[in-house]
């Protein structure tokens, strides 16, 4: 008897293949100028809310439509609750990140003498 795979669903849905392939993705995550890095960081409460809607869809689904106990959509409308809570430190992540680097930001959006000119500071 083989164990059954926790990422595969013989019906279609699999909700944590989805969730490892994104994860498994960031290992090649490689943006091309710190500007994207930036920007990347600010979908992160996207991310969060789109996993917090998901969760929170089961929970609907699972008390409307599934022959579930009322306990189950109880504790998925709980884990909803609780994504929504990651949702709202993810929406400082960007914010930070630009305080953290507020400096070399203002370098890239106004170079002194211009791009040309910054760029014989030629930072490694």
């Amino acid at each position: 008897m083989t164990t059954p795979d926790p990422y595969r669903s013989p019906h279609g849905w699999a909700p944590a293949q989805l969730l490892a392939e994104a994860a498994d993705a960031m290992t090649r995550y490689e943006p091309d100028h710190m500007e994207d890095y930036i920007g990347h960081l600010g979908q992160l409460p996207a991310m969060a809310g789109n996993f917090q809607l998901m969760i929170r869809r089961l929970a609907e689904k699972t008390e409307k439509e599934l022959p579930a106990a009322g306990a189950v959509s109880a504790l998925l409308h709980d884990m909803a609750r609780a994504v929504s809570a990651v949702q709202g430190a993810a929406e400082e992540v960007a914010p930070g990140a630009r305080r953290a680097h507020r400096e070399d930001i203002e370098r890239l959006e106004n170079p002194r003498n211009g791009v040309q000119a910054e760029k014989k500071w030629n930072a490694r």
